[in-house]
């Protein structure tokens, strides 16, 4: 059926009705559940994605292609502590999975464990030096945590590799005016991030930083600002930005000091 390979390779036709019918008509395909509810996220109905992975989960329960997209699906809606438990089924069975690695680290952050997270990104980078994805979020959790310095380093090393997507230099730029290069984060950005937003962002995790040097907590009271700030810009920057990393940059705003 064509409906059913097109859906496979991820072309599914214009509209639900066609890929639903494809979907239906291979219950005991993973992939082509996974891709299905992928495109269900992509227009905005998550609950019947979620119904769509649950009910092939019931016919496959350990399958990680649906493992992962339930995982992600309940990072991107707020299910820290399920997808966290997804990831980890994952990994039982595959343990070097960098994907199911990448996404534990984002569930453990936004659950409040960032030396977790970061170990987990550390780990996918050990193994495999090139993975961009992890070599982001590794970033993204250093300059949210007050270590631009270490985050830029790292984010500077993805950035030059060939076909980094446009969010890791938008995270390179935030870190670099985190750690006071404001004209290095400007070439960088290229106008991407407005410049009010920049300043806003930049003086929220600097104040992150200075609270670490101090020996205070690790999110200073102006450091939720900095990351919703951050969050609202670089989404403005890249509209098609994965929710999960958008939850990334925000979830130290939806944290108290006392969780970090």
């Amino acid at each position: 059926m064509v409906a059913i390979r097109l859906l496979r390779a991820g072309q599914p036709r214009h509209g639900a009705a066609a890929p639903g019918a494809a979907a239906a008509a291979a219950p005991g395909d993973p992939l082509v559940q996974a891709r299905y509810a992928s495109m269900l996220v992509r227009v905005g109905q998550p609950q019947q994605a979620d119904q769509v992975l649950s009910r092939a989960l019931e016919r496959r329960p350990e399958d990680p292609d649906l493992l992962l997209a339930q995982g992600r699906l309940r990072l991107a809606t707020g299910g820290s502590a399920d997808a966290l438990a997804l990831f980890d089924r994952v990994l039982a069975r595959q343990p070097s999975s960098t994907a199911a690695l990448n996404g534990r680290g984002v569930a453990l952050y936004q659950l409040g464990h960032p030396q977790e997270a970061e170990q987990a990104f550390r780990r996918i980078l050990a193994a495999a030096p090139t993975n961009v994805a992890a070599a982001n979020n590794l970033g993204t959790l250093l300059y949210l945590e007050g270590r631009p310095g270490e985050a830029v380093a790292v984010l500077s090393e993805a950035a030059r590799r060939g076909g980094a997507p446009v969010r890791v230099a938008n995270n390179l730029g935030i870190a670099q005016a985190a750690s006071g290069d404001r004209g290095g984060a400007e070439a960088t950005l290229g106008g991407r991030i407005a410049p009010e937003d920049l300043e806003s962002l930049a003086a929220g995790l600097r104040g992150t930083a200075r609270g670490r040097a101090e020996g205070g907590p690790r999110l200073s009271e102006r450091a939720p600002v900095g990351a919703a700030a951050a969050a609202a810009a670089v989404t403005r920057a890249e509209p098609d930005l994965p929710a999960a990393h958008a939850n990334l940059v925000a979830a130290i705003a939806r944290l108290p000091a006392s969780a970090a």
